[in-house]
């Protein structure tokens, strides 16, 4: 079932994505090339990175999956990407 009362992290909005997505892998440089030449081709692409989740007990890492996916208007322009993590 999905739910309308739907929160969003203000904290989020107008960020640079790499810059959030940097401070918890060490693949920052090698994520924001990957993911910019594909987008400039227009083309979607998927991307697994180790994301660092510090506890008091241990680091842990965890790989999470991030597509990236351009929306284009009917002139083939890009209006904006979805990014989904899973």
């Amino acid at each position: 079932m999905l739910s309308t009362n739907v929160q969003i992290d203000t904290k989020l909005v107008g960020k640079n994505i790499f810059k959030v997505l940097g401070k918890h892998t060490s693949s920052r440089n090698e994520l924001e090339r990957a993911v910019k030449e594909s987008l400039a081709r227009g083309a979607a692409i998927s991307t697994i990175i180790l994301m660092s989740r510090h506890s008091l007990v241990k680091a842990d890492k965890k790989q999470v999956i991030l597509h990236w996916t351009p929306v284009k208007d009917e002139n083939d322009i890009v209006l904006y990407i979805v990014l989904i993590l899973s």
